[in-house]
Order: structure tokens, then sequence, then C-alpha cells
């Protein structure tokens, strides 16, 4: 028997179930003359089948095991057990296609049976053939790397086959038809948000490896998560303000923070809350909630809905997310210590100057403005713990480099009305370091360790003696006096220097040693250094790429872009991508990675492209004259693959190794395609 046979015992039990008792009860078959028959059975409306012979008679009676049995004189048998679940004898195949979006070949899908041990791939073409299964009603899952998922339910197998549709995997799950999209920093989901009114509008957060959305909220104000993106804040708006509420995507439980607040801000750990409310005259007040407690407490007045002007962040919190900077109600900056329920004065004024966190997530510098309209300012530090405040630099310019550690703050400082010393701040011991007095100085950098210090002589705009510091030793500082600098920066773990001349020639330099080396005598431009900073490569006026590896030695060359078009390095070093432009306006796409050839991945009319953590290059493209929009392409380095995603594409961007594009066809059959889809990246 087919399918609609089972469909007919389905409807046919559940009504005789409520009709027969212990006794069997009698159903009669007869045949429609277009190919399906009616059974009817005592105390139940006709049902309709298919295959079913005329006269054939089906009972309903109880079977041995405390359920019922439906035995029909032409062989057919159905168990039903004590908990209504209905049991079909015999084995079934599925059988179908399945394609890869984008592909010719189709070979090596996974399709099984969910719960079973059931399983198979498909062919070149997406043939496949599941089974033999044992009668019944299955879930098929579809699965393929770097694809979406697909699951089709309610599949029945009876004897014989079932020829299901059709099914396509593709990259990307459709998450919104406008809006806007956002990856998590995990790279697991994506939060999607669309405006429905002036309030606010819906937010759901998309698990990217499961079918359906979860609704955080629907009049959503603002939203933010925790740096490892396991815990989302969300700000709800009923009239002015609302709940703010918590999502805990590990454990899947909601928190309702506070039932009245108008915006809020999650620690980078997820392990605190500051949140503003506004009382019935407008006062604005400031509360903390913590998980530790589960509880909230005020901390203070604010200054109402205050802009913070640096970051994303409303109210920045220091790295370890104990402590956060925020305005009172008096309009002074203060910095609050969770942990100690403390807060303290950063500044009496906020000026919208330089206000941060140095790393260690404890101190804070500011700069604060003078009153004699000189246009210097005077740079403090200040201990979050303790509420201790050192004036660093008096009358500094505003140039304030720290270090990547937070260990050192280097800045200027007026030595006499006439003079300035360069100044470096060691945060350990509270000592200052002259670094330079007497001259000026501009291109201040440090080390990656924070070890060491480079600065030119001179003013910005003016090239001059390029100098290096060991902070641990000053005494004997490095010159590199063979030509004036224009532009320097340390390279790899910072024992070389990269600098450009006055002449526009690159050079590495080793301050240890003193060995000179040019690198390119005269670079068009794109100069990019790896992630690791161990290779750089820049654009050369000869149309080549030139590649340095400074760990390995080697130096590369290959055809390049006489327009000196953008190039990306590979997230491991291990390569550059860059645009390859030709005379007839098109251009190529090339992965290089030396000191293998340069790999062409596409090509005509390309509209941008990005890389993944591990890799893959998105990008965009188009032939002829691009009548059906640009194609997203991916290129799976690993695999060597380009496959094209979907088109016409209209936006895409690639964060946390997520895909995200925008989908838009002005004709009307594409209106249920265009929107927002989303993806993780291998």
């Amino acid at each position: 028997m087919k399918f609609p046979v089972l469909r007919a015992f389905l409807a046919c039990v559940a009504l005789l179930l409520a009709a027969c008792g212990s006794d069997p009860a009698t159903c009669a078959i007869h045949d429609n003359g277009d190919g399906t028959s009616t059974i009817e059975c005592p105390g139940a409306p006709p049902t309709r089948v298919v295959d079913a012979r005329d006269g054939t008679l089906c009972t309903l009676g109880v079977g041995d095991d405390g359920g019922k049995v439906i035995s029909c004189t032409d062989g057919t048998l159905v168990r039903i057990d004590e908990n209504g679940n209905v049991i079909f004898p015999g084995t079934g195949i599925i059988e179908g296609r399945a394609l890869l979006f984008g592909m010719d070949n189709h070979a090596g899908i996974h399709v099984f049976a969910a719960g079973t041990e059931y399983e198979t791939t498909t062919d070149a073409e997406g043939r496949y053939a599941l089974g033999p299964l044992p009668a019944g009603i299955h879930v098929v899952v579809f699965e393929a790397p770097g694809r979406i998922t697909e699951r089709r339910a309610n599949v029945p197998v009876i004897n014989g086959s079932w020829q299901l549709e059709t099914v396509q995997l593709k990259f990307a799950r459709h998450v919104a038809a406008n809006g806007s999209v956002v990856p998590t920093p995990d790279g697991e989901a994506v939060l999607a948000f669309t405006q429905t009114s002036v309030l606010g509008g819906w937010l759901q957060l998309w698990e990217l490896d499961q079918e359906d959305p979860l609704q955080l909220g629907s009049l959503v104000s603002q939203f933010s998560t925790s740096d490892d993106g396991k815990r989302v804040l969300y700000q709800e708006h009923t009239a002015i303000d609302g709940p703010l509420q918590l999502w805990d995507r590990a454990t899947k439980q909601r928190t309702e923070i506070t039932a009245r607040s108008v915006r809020g801000e999650i620690s980078p750990t997820g392990d605190a809350i500051v949140f503003e409310t506004h009382d019935d005259d407008g006062a604005c007040s400031l509360h903390v909630w913590q998980r530790s407690s589960g509880s909230a407490t005020r901390v203070d007045g604010c200054t109402a809905s205050f802009f913070w002007p640096f970051g994303p962040r409303i109210f920045p919190f220091g790295a370890d997310g104990k402590r956060f900077l925020y305005q009172d109600a008096e309009g002074r900056l203060q910095v609050h210590d969770i942990e100690a329920g403390a807060s303290h004065l950063v500044a009496p004024t906020f000026t919208g100057l330089d206000t941060r966190f140095l790393p260690d997530g404890r101190h804070v510098i500011t700069l604060e403005t003078r009153n004699d309209f000189s246009g210097l300012v005077d740079l403090w530090m200040i201990d979050g713990a303790t509420g201790d405040r050192r004036e660093i630099a008096i009358d500094t310019t505003g140039d304030v480099r720290v270090s990547p550690d937070g260990g050192t703050i280097v800045a200027w400082r007026n030595a006499t009305e006439i003079t300035r010393n360069l100044v470096a701040w060691r945060v350990e011991d509270e000592a200052a370091l002259v670094v330079a007095s007497g001259v000026s100085a501009s291109k201040m950098a440090f080390s990656p360790d924070g070890g060491r210090l480079l600065w030119i002589e001179g003013e910005a705009w003016q090239a001059g003696p390029l100098h290096v510091i060991e902070l641990a030793s000053p005494e004997n500082p490095a010159s590199y006096r063979t030509r004036s600098v224009l532009q320097a920066e340390f390279a790899g773990v910072g024992t070389t220097v990269l600098l450009t001349d006055a002449n526009g020639a690159v050079h590495f330099w080793d301050p240890r040693t003193g060995a000179d080396e040019l690198f390119e005598a005269a670079p068009s431009g794109g100069l990019q250094w790896s992630p690791d900073r161990r290779k750089v490569s820049v654009m050369t006026q000869g149309s080549e790429v030139a590649i340095a590896d400074l760990a390995g030695g080697g130096r590369y060359r290959a055809p390049g872009d006489p327009f000196a078009n953008s190039s990306l390095w590979e997230p491991d070093g291990a390569g550059i991508v860059y645009v390859r432009t030709s005379g007839d306006g098109t251009s190529d796409l090339i992965r290089w990675e030396p000191p293998a050839d340069p790999q062409r991945l596409g090509g005509g009319f390309l509209g941008g492209f990005l890389i993944s953590p591990r890799g893959t290059v998105a990008f965009l493209e188009c032939t002829g004259s691009c009548a059906g929009g640009q194609t997203l392409v991916l290129h799976d380095r690993e695999r060597n693959v380009r496959e094209p995603v979907d088109a016409p594409v209209f936006f895409f961007a690639l964060d946390h190794g997520v895909l995200v594009y925008q989908m838009f066809s002005p004709n009307p059959e594409d209106a249920d395609r265009n929107g927002f889809y989303a993806a993780k990246v291998p």
C-alpha cells in the first residue's frame, strides 16, 4: 500500500478508537470508481482511502498487548499500542534528490532518518535511496559541510517506496525580511532586529544550528551581548521605559533585571548589568544588578541618557568587568567599583576629551581642559579601586599613547615655560622617565610587548632622526641617523623597525645591530601587515605585490595591480588576497600564499571581498552586463573549491566567522526570497 492508505488508517484509527469497545467493530470498504475507496465504520464518518479492493472488510479489535488492532481481509494489519501510537508492518524506501545550491556535483550529502541507524549519501546528481526503513512516519535529515541542515518531517513509509520532493541545501538561513542582523561574538548565532515603530521593534535570536528563532522581545529599543556572546541584554519600551531582560543562551533562561528601565549595559563578562531609571519627575538614577546576588542596588544619581562618545557602549566597563564609568547628576565623571560598591571622581566635569580604562581594568586616564585658552590639557590617572588621583602630565598636547600591556603611558609634559619633555610614566612603580627633552617629537609607537618605544625627532609634518629606547634600560637609546625618517613602526615581536625615509623608500632596521635593509625603493602604496606582524606586503611602482617574511627571511614578488587596489592578509598570516585589475575594466581576485604561486579565485566585476577567521574568502562577482545581479561566492581554502551562495546580493558582511548578506531583487517572484541571510562560514 502507498502513503494514502497510511493517511486513511491514521484518520480511521482516531475515529474508531472512540467508537469501538473491546468487541471487534466491522468496517466496510466501497469502491468509488476513481481509484479510491471509502471505509465506512459504525459510528464513524466515512473515510476515503486508496488501493483497497471493493468488498475488503476491516475490523478494529483489542490486541494482545492491551492496544488495538486493525485487520483487513486483504492482509493489511495495523497495530495501535496502549499509548495510541500506530505501528505498521513491513518496510519501505524513501527516494529523491538533494542538491548543493550553486554546484554541479552534488555527491556526498549525508541523508539519514532521525532516531534510527539508517543513512546514505547522494551521488553526483544528488540522488539517494534511504532504506529499507521500518514502516511508519519518519523525519529525514540532510546535512553537508558548511550548509544549512534541512529536515523533512512526517515522511511516510509503507511497503514500497515514497518519492520525496527535491531538497536544496544552501549556505545561509533566511533570518529577516528587513532591519539589521548582528552576529554574536561566539559566531554561533545572530540577533535579527526589525524596527516596527519609533519606540523599537522585534528582536529575534537565531541559533544557526537550529531551524526556528527565539522571539526575545516585540518592542525592543536597545540590545547588547557579553563579550563571549552567551548572554543577551535587551531593553523593551512600553511608553518611555519598560522591562530590561537578560537571556542566557547556555541555560535558556530569561531573567527580568527590572520592570522599569530606560536603558542598560552588560559587563564584558556578563556578571553585572548597569541600568538607568527615571522617576515621575524625570530624575535619573543608576543601578547595578549582579549575577552573584541576583539583585540590583542603586549606585547614584545620573545625567539622564548620557551618551558616551568614545565607543559602542553606553556605560564603558573595564576589561575585567569590575568597574564602569558614568556621569553623575552634577555632570561629574565617576568610576564605580562594583565589588566595593564605591564611586570615585574621575573628573569634575566631562569635557568629551580622551577618557579610557587601561588594559588592567582598574586604572582610568582622562584629559582635563585648562581655563587659560591655551588649548593644552592635563593628563590624570585614577585608581578605580581606591580613588587615588595622580597628575601625570601638565599642559600636554593631548597626544597620549598607552603601551599594549597598559604598563606605560607616554605624553608631553612642560619642564619650563619654553621646554617640553616627552615622559614615559610607569604605572607599576609610579615613576616618570624623560624620553626626550628640549626637542619636538612625533609618531610615537610601542613594541607589541610594551618594552620598547620609538619616536621621530621633529614635528608631525617633518622627517627627522628615528630613536628607539628600551624602557627597562633607557640609558642607551638607538638612533637611525643614516637618513631622515617620515614614518616608523615596530615589526613582529618588536626587534625590527619598518621605516619610510624622506624619499619614500621602505627599509627594515634592527636597532640592536644597526643593520639596514632596503625593502622597496618606490612603493605605490598598500602597505599591509600580517596579523602577527611577521610579514608585510606592499604594492610597487612596477605593478607588483612584494612580500617580506621577517621570521623566515623570504622575499617574494608577484604580478599586482597598477591601480594599487585593496588587499587583506589571511587571519593566520599564510598569505594575502588582493585585486588585480585588467585593462578592460574587469578584475581578478587573487590569493597568494608564498612560496606557492598566486591563485585566481574569481573575476569579472568585483564588488568587494572579506576573509573568515579560517581563511574562507567571500566576494561578490558578476560577468557580462551583470543583469542578474552580483553573485556571492565563497572560496574554501581547505577544500580549494569555490561555491556560489546566492544572487542577486545587495550587501554582505563577515563578522566572527558568520556570513550575513542581503538579497534584493525587484522581481515580484523573488519577494519571498528578499531579505537577510546568515550562516557560519568554514
